[in-house]
């Protein structure tokens, strides 16, 4: 459970990190 919710907060952080 806390790791899929893990890898999807990281998913979306680096998704938000990464410039355009």
């Amino acid at each position: 459970m806390l790791d899929s919710l893990s890898n999807s907060t990281m998913e979306i952080m680096d998704k938000m990190s990464t410039p355009p």
